[in-house]
């Protein structure tokens, strides 16, 4: 959709005419559940190829390794896997995430990088504790190489990966301190992505303004190499924090009145979008000055053509609603989907190559089953198996 060129220069490429193609939405397997930790994970690439992650085991808990997930081999009784969909939304390939010495290997997130490579951040136990890391994986899903960035992880907190112009990769993740477990710190750690194992920079967040106890929710990375982090602390406030490509900080904001949930960067203005708690989207400068405010119940926000989608209730539904670039309302979208009291909670709001339309990934209460919606730009549909 948008590309960061040098600086702040952003190209957009102009359509007349859009062909789609619709994929099964419904990812399961009887037998299996995907409530085994971790979370979803939905990215597209610059081609238009989309890459699901999530985490399964056994629905009643066991261990046997004997029956297979999607016809692969299993290792682990908790396992990480990736699904690559073509631009035709054809399954590709699928692929068990594994690691050589530890077990139960499950993903906390994945990022793209500019030759096609698959980056996932993962947890896995080895010798009674948690270890997090990252590994790397080609087009077609074998692996390249992989590093383990810290001991002493939090298993119960996501983790989010950024790649900068580069293409090395940004982790943002929360870890535990054996002096205090009540002043869990946070890490951000720039990785060389050609080689895991080399650390440019990392900085540790203990406390914000007396605030303790991080839980992190994002990471971005503008046009010029800058990134931007999201979380909040145990009170629920809310931060963002800016660093430079160096690792040096820039600007913190710790003023928020909520948790900040979500963070897109819209290279067209420069700009953060986030979610305060579930009752507003707020537009942040470059600079960490508020720039708009929009009162909406959001969950998941994603960069369209010409503004902004976000997945949000109202009115006593959940709807995909557009925003204009100052993040007033255009219009509202039905969601195709009468039960949901069904599902859990929803995920990853995701854009086309082109920003005409955007899916939205869920979970079944039960969370044996993942649904993913598509939302074109003037008609819903819901995709089903």
């Amino acid at each position: 959709l948008f590309q960061c060129k040098v600086g702040r220069k952003v190209d957009k490429l102009k359509l007349t005419t859009t062909e789609y193609a619709l994929f099964p939405s419904v990812i399961s397997q009887k037998g299996f559940t995907m409530n085994g930790g971790g979370m979803l994970s939905f990215q597209r690439d610059c081609h238009g190829h989309y890459f699901f992650a999530s985490n399964v085991k056994l629905v009643s808990g066991e261990e046997d390794l004997s029956k297979q997930f999607m016809g692969l081999d299993r290792r682990h009784t908790t396992q990480g896997f990736l699904l690559k969909f073509t631009a035709g939304f054809r399954q590709a390939w699928a692929k068990m995430i594994d690691v050589d010495d530890g077990v139960n290997p499950m993903v906390k997130d994945t990022t793209l990088d500019s030759k096609g490579s698959i980056f996932a951040a993962i947890t896995y136990t080895k010798d009674n504790y948690q270890v997090i890391r990252v590994q790397k994986y080609d087009q077609c899903g074998e692996l390249l190489q992989g590093a383990d960035v810290k001991d002493d992880t939090i298993d119960g907190r996501d983790a989010y990966l950024g790649i900068d112009s580069k293409d090395n990769v940004v982790l943002f993740h929360s870890h535990l301190n054996k002096e205090s477990g009540e002043l869990n710190p946070c890490q951000v750690v720039k990785l060389d992505g050609d080689d895991l194992k080399t650390q440019t920079w990392q900085d540790r967040m203990d406390m914000i303004d007396g605030q303790h106890s991080c839980v992190p929710t994002g990471v971005k990375v503008d046009c010029l190499d800058n990134i931007y982090i999201s979380g909040y602390f145990a009170s629920n406030r809310g931060f963002l924090r800016k660093y430079d490509r160096e690792g040096n900080i820039l600007w913190t904001k710790a003023d928020f009145v909520d948790q900040v949930t979500e963070i897109i960067y819209d290279p067209r203005q420069d700009v953060l979008v986030v979610t305060v708690g579930t009752d507003s989207i707020m537009m942040v400068s470059a600079r960490g000055q508020e720039v708009h405010t929009l009162d909406v119940r959001a969950r998941e926000i994603a960069l369209g053509d010409e503004g902004y989608f976000v997945f949000h209730w109202i009115d006593g539904q959940h709807k995909i609603g557009y925003l204009a670039e100052d993040l007033s309302m255009v219009r509202n979208y039905e969601i195709s989907w009468n039960d949901w009291d069904s599902i859990a909670r929803c995920d990853n709001l995701v854009p086309n190559v082109y920003g005409t339309e955007v899916y939205l990934t869920c979970f079944f209460n039960n969370a044996k089953d993942v649904i993913i919606f598509q939302m074109k730009d003037s008609v819903p549909i819901k995709l089903f198996s």
